[in-house]
C-alpha cells in the first residue's frame, strides 16, 4: 500500500494547519493570522530542505539540465516569497497578544535574510553546484525562522523555555518533513522520466531515511504539547472541539507514519531479496 505523493501531502499540509489552527484557539485575532503562520511554517520548512536535498542531487549525478535548476530556483523564490508574506502577517496581526519582547520581529527579519540570501545563491548556482557554505547557511536561516514562530508561539501564553525548545522541535520537524513533500511534488515528480531521474530517486531515498527521525520528533513533541495544554484524561480528546482536533491530527500523523514504516520493510526486503540472489 502507497499513498500517491500529492495526497501524502494534502495530508500533511491539512495536519500542520489544524496545529496552527489550535495554536491560536481563543485567541482574539483573525482568522488571517494562523492561517500567515502556517504559510510561514509551510515556506521555511521548503527552504530548509530545498538547499540540501538539491546538493545532494548534484552529488549522484553530473547532469544538471537548466530546467531542473529553473525548477528548483522556482521552489525557493516562490517558498521565500511566501515565508515573508506570512511573517509580515504574523508580526502585523499577531504582535499585539505576545507577551514576549520582539516576539514577531526576530522571525520577520530572519525570514527577510532568508529570501535576500537565497536570491543571491540562486543567481549564482544556476550551472554551479551550490556549496556548502550556501546551503548550511540557509538551512540555519530557515531553521532561525521556525525557532523565532517557536518563541512567539510560546510567547502567547507566557510559557516556560523548556516548552518553547519543544515547540522549536516540533516546527522544524514538522516543516522539514513537509518541505521534503513540497519538493517531491514539485521537483522529483515531474523529472523522474528526464535523464536526471536516477539521481533524484537516489535523493529521495536519502530523505526517505531521515524521514522516520523527523515522525518521531513531531509525534514526541506534539503529544508533549497536547497534554501539557489539555491534560491527559481521554474524554478530553473525544468531548471538546480542541481535544478532536489533535485527536485528528494525531490520526493523520500515525496513518503516514504507518505508510512510511511499511515503505521501508518493503524497501529493505526487495534490497535483501536481490542481494541473495546475486550472491
Amino acid at each position: 500500500m502507497a499513498l500517491k505523493p500529492r495526497l501524502v501531502l494534502a495530508t500533511l499540509l491539512t495536519a500542520s494547519l489544524l496545529g496552527a489552527s489550535l495554536t491560536w484557539a481563543g485567541s482574539a485575532v483573525s482568522l488571517v493570522v494562523p492561517f500567515a503562520s502556517w504559510i510561514a511554517v509551510v515556506s521555511l520548512g521548503t527552504l530548509l530542505t530545498a538547499g540540501p536535498l538539491w546538493w545532494m542531487f548534484t552529488e549522484v549525478t553530473e547532469v544538471q539540465p537548466d530546467r531542473l535548476a529553473r525548477r528548483w530556483a522556482t521552489l525557493v523564490y516562490t517558498a521565500g516569497g511566501a515565508a515573508v508574506t506570512g511573517l509580515c502577517i504574523r508580526l502585523l496581526g499577531g504582535g499585539a497578544v505576545v507577551n514576549r519582547p520582539l516576539p514577531s520581529t526576530m522571525p520577520l527579519a530572519v525570514g527577510v535574510v532568508v529570501l535576500g540570501g537565497l536570491a543571491v545563491g540562486v543567481r549564482r548556482m544556476d550551472r554551479t553546484r551550490p556549496s556548502h557554505r550556501f546551503v548550511g547557511l540557509g538551512s540555519a536561516l530557515a531553521v532561525g525562522g521556525l525557532v523565532g514562530l517557536a518563541w512567539a508561539d510560546v510567547g502567547m501564553g507566557g510559557g516556560t523555555l523548556g516548552e518553547t525548545v519543544v515547540r522549536a522541535i516540533h516546527l522544524v520537524a514538522a516543516g522539514a518533513w513537509i518541505g521534503g513533500a513540497v519538493w517531491h511534488n514539485t521537483v522529483v515528480v515531474p523529472s523522474l522520466a528526464a535523464p536526471d531521474g536516477d539521481g533524484l530517486k537516489t535523493v529521495l531515498r536519502r530523505f526517505q531515511r531521515a524521514v522516520p527521525v523527523l515522525i518521531v520528533a513531531v509525534l514526541g513533541t506534539g503529544v508533549h504539547q497536547a497534554t501539557t495544554w489539555l491534560g491527559t484524561a481521554p474524554s478530553t480528546y473525544l468531548s471538546t472541539s480542541a481535544g478532536r482536533f489533535v485527536t485528528l491530527k494525531l490520526a493523520a500523523v500515525l496513518a503516514l507514519a504507518t505508510v512510511v514504516a511499511r515503505s521501508l520493510l518493503k524497501r529493505r526486503s526487495t534490497a535483501t531479496s536481490t542481494a541473495e540472489s546475486t550472491s
